[in-house]
């Protein structure tokens, strides 16, 4: 199975996972492929933000769920996908703690120096979750 995780950050972060290993991890979508899953994590709300900076992030986070062929397209909160990483998260730990975490997984996993970009490391923590979710746990997630 073919995963796309995308980080839909102010510079987005992907990571392709094919059968649980990553086979790209960058800035941008990987050119000329087709996937299973296109996983876009839903940006944080933030209660404070204008309604117009509310509505851009929609329009981007779709817009970047479009850009590879997928036969399945989902939006997963972030709480989700720390959740399915490490059992008891609630997603409210610092973005250094996560951080931390993610270049362990990816120590554990790939090997290697893991990517700078934090986009790049959430994209792959994202990815590799919704490899580990229950098919009805990722069925349940927010379609698109």
């Amino acid at each position: 199975m073919k995963i796309l995780g995308i980080d839909p950050g102010t510079r987005p972060g992907f990571a392709l996972l094919a059968d649980g290993r990553v086979v790209y991890a960058g800035r941008k979508a990987p050119p000329g492929v087709e996937v299973d899953v296109v996983a876009v994590e839903r940006p944080v709300p933030n209660p404070k933000a204008h309604r117009d900076r509310v509505i851009s992030q929609g329009i981007t986070v779709g817009a970047l769920a479009m850009l590879v062929p997928a036969a399945e397209r989902c939006i997963v909160p972030v709480a989700a996908w720390r959740g399915q990483l490490w059992p008891g998260s609630k997603g409210q730990e610092s973005k250094t703690i996560v951080l931390e975490r993610l270049r362990t997984l990816w120590h554990e996993l790939v090997g290697g120096t893991p990517p700078e970009s934090p986009d790049v490391l959430e994209a792959f923590g994202l990815a590799v979750a919704v490899h580990r979710m229950p098919v009805d746990k990722r069925r349940a997630l927010r379609r698109i």
